[in-house]
């Protein structure tokens, strides 16, 4: 019983809930449909009062003195809306950067999103950028300034970047005019040093010089350098020129900057070399010439700028070949052949040092001596001594019998000073102790009777026999001894024997 109490009074109380809610609810709809017939009345009376013609006092509005009718006011007013609305929000934003260039802050929303001409100022006021922006990078024609307002970059921008053609400028001064891509030199374009002054025009790649290119003296304005270019640096084909722009310097190849490859060197429009090269020397095989008569010097195998490997020498009084065989470093050195001016063999043999090794005969027969010599052009019996001449090398070979075998043998070798072991007769002690070591003794001599003979058949000349300035230089198993003049300055004359 006591529960159909309850639920009755629950059902009682939500009914009268119910309804204070309905009631609530009626006068809200019954609120808006009032504004509702308000706003409408409202309507037509503006548009009653707009369509109908002015026809009493109530129907004008007097401003400044003057009476204007409702109608026209409100449609003034409205027109007069209308329009700068229009402005503001249609006209302006479209003819922005359209019919005028538009002034954006580098730091504002605005710019990020801009499309048309622009003035772009930084958070200091400085003008960094006028031209077209798409969406807020610079696209097509546009100028750009560093910090200062110094004029940076003048030319073509795609998606930002400079691509096309412009010119770059540094503190002022241009220094590069040509085509561009993603911000680097690329294409066909013009170079200049920090003065503004030409350096180089010709292809570019990635910001650097590759390809076809010529390279300029920026003071005479005159090409120094013609050719192919990789990464900034000389390489390939190329021409180097003189500093009048027009005589030939070096023409062939280059890597990395330098002369490599096969090319020609001149001297004052004259070939002076021509063959291969490595790091700006001569290396491998290559001809040189005499700057002079520009008849060969050299012709055969270099190394590091100097003849080594297989080579011929060649007499620059009639340029028949002097020497043809082995050289190191420069000088003759291992097996060869030497020539007369006429070009008729003096000595086949072998070489050191720039010089016949005379070593190699000391104590051998006169067979080998013939064997690499030839016929000689004195032969004489002396003091027990014979002596065997060449006035061609001025070189005297003295045999002494021996008794065990009876026979001749080398004892000593008498040869003029020059050229002998690269050394020249003004050689000095410390040009002889660089390559010999240090002097075993120095004295003076007497010399024996019978090298006045000698000095006869080789044309030396030597004041005295007596008291003769030596300096002895001794070796495993030989000796050398160089005769000088009284001053002891000029050597007159070398001399090799056993120990």
């Amino acid at each position: 019983m006591w529960l159909g109490d309850v639920f009755s009074r629950l059902t009682s109380n939500l009914q009268m809930q119910m309804q204070s809610m309905s009631k609530w609810i009626s006068k809200i709809t019954n609120f808006f449909t009032r504004i509702n017939q308000i706003i409408q009345q409202s309507v037509q009376s503006f548009l009653q009062t707009l369509s109908r013609k002015p026809n009493s006092k109530k129907d004008y509005i007097r401003i400044f003195g003057m009476y204007f009718s409702k109608k026209f006011v409100v449609t003034f007013v409205l027109i007069t809306c209308s329009v700068i609305f229009t402005f503001v929000y249609v006209i302006y934003p479209w003819a922005d950067g359209r019919l005028w260039c538009s002034n954006i802050k580098l730091d504002t929303a605005k710019y990020s999103t801009f499309t048309g001409k622009a003035k772009v100022k930084d958070a200091m006021g400085v003008t960094v950028f006028v031209g077209t922006l798409q969406n807020g990078n610079p696209e097509g024609f546009g100028t750009q300034y560093d910090l200062k307002g110094n004029l940076l970059y003048a030319g073509l921008f795609s998606a930002g970047k400079y691509t096309g053609l412009g010119e770059y400028y540094s503190e002022k001064k241009r220094i590069y005019n040509g085509n561009f891509e993603n911000n680097s030199y690329n294409g066909e374009g013009e170079l200049f040093n920090s003065e503004g002054k030409l350096i180089y025009t010709g292809n570019f790649d990635s910001g650097q010089k590759s390809g076809k290119g010529i390279e300029f003296n920026p003071e005479t304005k005159l090409r120094t350098y013609y050719g192919e270019f990789v990464n900034d640096l000389r390489e390939g084909r190329g021409i180097l020129y003189d500093k009048d722009g027009r005589s030939i310097l070096y023409k062939g190849d280059f890597k990395s900057g330098v002369y490599e490859g096969i090319g020609n060197l001149y001297s004052n429009g004259v070939l002076i070399y021509s063959g291969e090269f490595k790091s700006d020397l001569f290396e491998g095989k290559g001809d040189k010439y005499n700057p002079k008569s520009a008849k060969p010097e050299y012709t055969g195998e270099f190394k590091a700028g100097v003849p080594e490997g297989v080579g011929q020498l060649y007499n620059q009084n009639n340029f028949k070949i002097a020497y043809e065989g082995e050289f190191l470093n420069g000088k003759k050195h291992g097996a060869g052949i030497l020539y007369n001016i006429l070009g008729t063999k003096m000595y086949e043999g072998d070489f050191k040092f720039d010089t016949i090794d005379y070593f190699l005969y000391l104590n051998s027969d006169q067979e080998k001596i013939l064997e690499s010599f030839g016929k000689e052009t004195y032969k004489i019996e002396e003091d027990d001594k014979l002596i065997v001449s060449y006035l061609n090398l001025k070189v005297s070979v003295v045999f002494y019998l021996d008794p065990e075998k009876e026979e001749y043998s080398c004892q000593k070798i008498i040869v003029n000073p020059e050229n002998f072991m690269g050394l020249s007769a003004e050689s000095t002690l410390e040009d002889r102790g660089s390559l010999l070591g240090k002097t075993f003794s120095s004295a003076k001599y007497d010399l024996p009777d019978y090298y006045k003979t000698i000095f006869s058949h080789i044309n030396i000349n030597v004041n005295s026999m007596n008291e003769v300035i030596g300096e002895k230089y001794n070796l495993e198993k030989y000796f050398i001894r160089f005769y000088f003049n009284s001053d002891g300055k000029k050597t007159e004359f070398v001399e090799l024997g056993t120990i």
